[in-house]
């Protein structure tokens, strides 16, 4: 479990994107970024998040944070922060990487 406030390292599987971030405290959490475009969200990857080639499946380790609040999550990696909400069960596209 992620406390309000606390920071940890979170390993992302970013070759599917990342506008899903996972499953944290029993919530699924989602970017509001880029939208809803069904043709960009899915594989959406900030430049700057763009893995290291050597790293398998595009695997990244991100810090995450909560807000003070418990509202959002805040991602960052290489400089970049991404925003997600909490949403009870994220879509099936969003979750499932082929």
């Amino acid at each position: 479990m992620l406390a309000i406030g606390e920071t940890a390292s979170f390993d992302i599987y970013a070759h599917c994107g990342v506008k899903f971030l996972g499953r944290i405290n029993e919530m699924d959490w989602v970017s509001p970024e880029p939208g809803d475009n069904l043709e960009v969200r899915n594989n959406w990857l900030p430049a700057e998040w763009n893995p290291p080639p050597n790293l398998p499946y595009g695997s990244l380790t991100a810090e995450i944070r909560f807000s003070d609040d418990g509202s959002t999550i805040t991602a960052t990696y290489n400089g970049r922060d991404v925003v997600y909400e909490p949403i009870a069960d994220a879509p099936e596209e969003l979750t499932l990487c082929d």
